[in-house]
C-alpha cells in the first residue's frame, strides 16, 4: 500500500539502497508511524540492506532519540558497516560449507558408496575400537565374513543393476538384524563384515543363524523375479583370538574359505576359526605348490559325460603326483 512504501524498511528494501530520516515526528512520510516515534521519543532513523549470497538477507535499522544526526559521512561509514556485515555472513556461510563437505568426504572415506556401509578403512577403525573396549572390559567380540552364495551366477543372469539391488537389500536386512552397538559394513562384490561385541561362542550359534533367516529372504527384482540367495559365514572370536583388527578380519575369512572347502559343509552354514586346523591348511597348500613347481604334478582332464545324450558336456581337471 502507500502507506508501507513510506516506510523506511520498505524502502530500503525495495530499493536495495540506505534510505534514512532526521526526523522522523516532522517527516510526512513516517506519518503512518508517528504514534510509536512520540511514544518512545524517535527521532532519527537509518535502515541500510544487508547482503548475503548476493541477495538482500535483512535490514540493518538505526534509531536514535536525537534528531540531524545522520550527516554524509556517517551515512557512508553505516553503508559500509552493512557491507562489511555482508561479507561476514559470506564467510560464515563458506565456512559452513567447508565444514560440510569435510564432513561429507570424512563419510565417504569410511563407507561403501552403493549401500552406505562401513567400508575396509571404516570397518578396521571400528574394530580396533571393539577390541579395545573388549580389552578394558574383559569380554570377547567376534568378527564375521558375510559371503552370498551363488552371487556370481546371479549376475550372469540378471546383471548388474539387479546385482546392485540384492547388495543394497542385504546391506539394509544386515543393518535391521543387528543388535544396537553391533555393526556392518561390505569389503567389496558380495563380502559383507558383521562386527559382534559382547559375544561368545554360545551367543554366536543364537546370533548368527538368526541373521542368516532375516537376510535370506526372497528378493524382489526390477524385471519381476524373485531372487533368493543363501550365505555362508566365517567367524572368529576376540580375545580367543588375539589378533590385529586387520588379522581379525583375515582370519575370519579363512574360516569362511575352510568352511566352503570342507566336503561336509556344517548345517548351520557358519564356521568359527581354529588356528590349528588353519596352519594345517596352509602347511598342505604349501607342500602342494612346491610339489606343483618341481614338475612332480600332473594334471588330467577327463569328460564329464550326459548319461541320456552320451555326449561330454563339461571337463573337470585332476592333479595327480607324477
Amino acid at each position: 500500500t502507500g502507506d508501507e512504501k513510506s516506510v523506511l524498511a520498505v524502502r530500503a528494501w525495495q530499493r536495495s539502497q540506505i534510505q534514512f530520516t532526521n526526523d522522523r515526528l516532522t517527516d510526512p512520510e513516517c506519518l503512518p508511524i508517528h504514534d510509536l516515534n512520540r511514544t518512545h521519543e524517535l527521532h532519527a532513523a537509518a535502515v541500510v540492506p544487508l547482503y548475503r549470497d548476493g541477495k538482500i538477507w535483512a535490514l540493518l535499522t538505526l534509531l536514535s532519540e536525537e534528531s540531524n544526526i545522520f550527516y554524509p559521512e556517517l551515512l557512508e561509514l553505516i553503508e559500509r558497516i552493512g557491507r562489511l556485515a555482508g561479507h561476514g555472513l559470506d564467510a560464515l556461510d563458506l565456512r559452513h560449507t567447508l565444514e560440510d563437505e569435510r564432513k561429507h568426504q570424512s563419510w565417504l572415506a569410511r563407507h561403501d558408496p552403493l549401500t552406505d556401509l562401513l567400508n575396509r578403512r571404516g570397518l578396521t577403525e571400528r574394530v580396533e575400537e571393539a577390541i579395545a573396549r573388549a580389552q578394558l572390559g574383559v569380554s570377547s567380540m567376534a568378527v564375521a565374513l558375510v559371503d552370498l552364495n551363488g552371487f556370481r551366477t546371479l549376475n550372469e543372469l540378471h546383471g548388474h543393476p539387479a546385482c546392485d539391488l540384492v547388495l543394497r537389500t542385504v546391506a539394509d536386512r544386515l543393518q535391521t538384524s543387528l543388535r544396537p552397538g553391533d555393526a556392518a559394513g561390505r569389503l567389496g562384490g558380495d563380502e559383507f563384515v558383521l562386527l559382534l561385541e559382547d559375544v561368545d561362542e554360545e551367543k554366536l550359534a543364537l546370533i548368527l543363524p538368526g541373521i542368516q533367516a532375516a537376510v535370506e529372504g526372497p528378493i524382489e527384482l526390477s524385471n519381476g523375479r524373485k531372487a533368493t540367495i543363501q550365505t555362508s559365514i566365517g567367524v572368529t572370536v576376540f580375545p580367543r583370538d588375539n589378533s590385529t583388527a586387520r588379522h581379525l578380519l583375515r582370519h575370519a575369512d579363512r574360516a569362511l574359505y575352510a568352511m566352503k572347502e570342507d566336503p561336509i559343509a556344517p548345517k548351520s552354514r557358519w564356521m568359527l576359526f581354529q588356528p590349528e586346523a588353519d596352519e594345517q591348511r596352509c602347511i598342505h597348500r604349501e607342500a602342494v605348490l612346491a610339489q606343483f613347481h618341481k614338475g612332480n604334478v600332473c594334471i588330467y582332464y577327463q569328460p564329464i559325460i550326459d548319461l541320456q545324450t552320451g555326449s561330454a558336456f563339461k571337463v573337470e581337471a585332476l592333479a595327480r603326483l607324477a
